[in-house]
């Protein structure tokens, strides 16, 4: 798989998880603020092959980040300005008769350094994959538990990217920063803070990056504020005209009452009337 294609898929989990990973970083840079200006920060991402399974491909990540990390380099999943590109690259697969079958891989990792822009890898390394299991995945999985890349390897591939990385994080950064004011424009103040928030200390665009997530915070407390403030009023005044209606419903049935009442008193009244002139004319009546 060519870098470029590897930039490519780089790109798009980036896309996709730009926001979080914007928070992540962010929250990593409090946790070493001492260091922060010092340190070269890279994306990171391991290239999809046949030869591994998701299980797989989770353990060599994992185990690539480890040793990134040890060697005192932070590397983030995705695409941040630079990225390390992990491809693994099987030889074979051996098998091993004996009172069970085995099996031995043996294949080699390489991790180049890249620049967003595609300009080729700014720095590289490699190391020997080997491991024995008692069926290809076990290999595979003894395999990536037991890579070991030296920290000076490490050091060195990340020194020889080290020239051309304030070029790259500036020209990364301004994008980013412009990013983040076109979601802030278009309101989207959450966007904007994610954004905003992967701009790293030792970039130009840092303290108007700073500037604008507290602008963006303010304005996305006070956009909320005013939505509760509304939704409280909606509600007051939709309690108000439930009660009116209410009272409105009441008031009918109270006339309605009262005019059946007196229906009924007038209806009495007639029927008494009745009842007293059939009795008046049996009085009348000559008796035989």
């Amino acid at each position: 798989m060519s870098n470029a294609h590897g930039i490519r898929k780089i790109r798009a989990r980036f896309l996709m998880v730009g926001l979080l990973q914007g928070f992540a970083i962010l929250f990593a840079l409090h946790l070493n603020q001492d260091n922060a200006h010092a340190q070269m920060m890279a994306g990171f991402y391991v290239e999809e092959s046949e030869n591994l399974t998701p299980d797989g491909l989770q353990l060599l990540e994992d185990k690539l980040k480890t040793s990134i990390t040890a060697a005192g380099y932070t590397a983030y999943q995705g695409y941040f300005p630079i990225a390390i590109i992990a491809h693994y690259n099987e030889i074979e697969i051996i098998p091993s008769e004996g009172i069970r079958t085995t099996y031995q891989v043996i294949g080699n990792i390489s991790l180049h350094i890249v620049a967003g822009s595609g300009v080729g890898s700014l720095g590289s390394v490699e190391a020997e994959v080997s491991g024995t299991g008692v069926n290809k995945e076990t290999a595979i999985r003894t395999a990536f538990r037991s890579i070991a890349i030296p920290k000076q390897s490490i050091a060195a591939m990340f020194e020889s990217a080290k020239k051309e990385y304030p070029k790259i994080l500036e020209n990364w950064s301004a994008t980013q920063f412009q990013a983040a004011m076109s979601a802030y424009r278009k309101r989207n103040f959450v966007t904007s803070i994610g954004l905003a928030a992967a701009i790293p200390p030792d970039a130009p665009q840092y303290e108007k990056a700073q500037n604008l997530m507290e602008t963006a915070a303010k304005d996305a407390y006070a956009e909320t504020e005013r939505d509760r403030k509304e939704a409280l009023r909606r509600e007051q005044r939709d309690f108000e005209a439930d009660q009116e209606q209410s009272q409105d419903f009441h008031q009918t049935l109270r006339e309605a009452l009262k005019a059946y009442a007196a229906s009924a008193d007038a209806s009495h009244a007639r029927a008494d009337a009745r009842q007293s002139y059939i009795e008046s004319l049996s009085l009348k009546t000559p008796q035989k």
